[in-house]
């Protein structure tokens, strides 16, 4: 099973429709699998994770760690044994149904658990193993939400031309090759 097997069930549990869902999302010192923000502009964070080492190598990630911090002019020093995500109010990790019982643990405090089970290979359901402590994490300002629906559909259209790009350069390749062929290469 890949990550991206699990992305569908999830959108549809976090409801697409209402909500803005943005993979590969920068948020708090690291790179959110999927982010889902509320129409009150409120962020959650999904972790999706395929296999239990890579589930136990989350853990070791620089967002896991206490530092010092300012948030909204207050600072918390290092050591302070909280956990800084000031923009973050549920963290989730996403894993295959199956994978549930093998999970760490020492997962993060407050972190919930969703079980995602394969109907088949795209579609299937969201079981809330463990909820998400919600935090008090700041409201996003809609010109941050905007900011960030920008810089993801900015990034779509970049893959999206590198892609074609690629498909191009691919067939002026077979172009090329096909025009240096002898005619009985050709008919081969």
């Amino acid at each position: 099973m890949k990550s991206e097997d699990l992305v569908r069930p999830l959108a549809t549990h976090f409801n697409w429709m209402a909500n803005r869902i943005i993979p590969q999302l920068a948020v708090d010192g690291g790179i959110a699998d999927l982010v889902v923000i509320t129409k009150a502009g409120y962020l959650t964070e999904i972790e999706i994770k395929i296999s239990a080492s890579d589930w136990r190598a989350d853990l070791a990630k620089d967002k896991w760690r206490a530092r010092g911090h300012y948030v909204n002019g207050v600072y918390t020093p290092a050591g302070s044994g909280e956990i800084v995500r000031p923009t973050v109010s549920r963290f989730f990790y996403a894993v295959p149904a199956d994978l549930v019982a093998r999970a760490p643990e020492n997962l993060p405090a407050g972190s919930g658990i969703l079980a995602v089970h394969q109907r088949n290979r795209s579609w299937g359901y969201v079981e809330v193993v463990r909820p998400a402590v919600r935090t008090k994490a700041r409201k996003l300002a809609q010109n941050e939400v905007n900011e960030l629906l920008s810089c993801f559909y900015l990034r779509w259209w970049r893959q999206e031309f590198a892609r074609w790009t690629e498909a191009i350069d691919e067939n002026v390749v077979e172009t090329t090759d096909l025009a240096l062929a002898s005619p009985a290469e050709i008919d081969g």
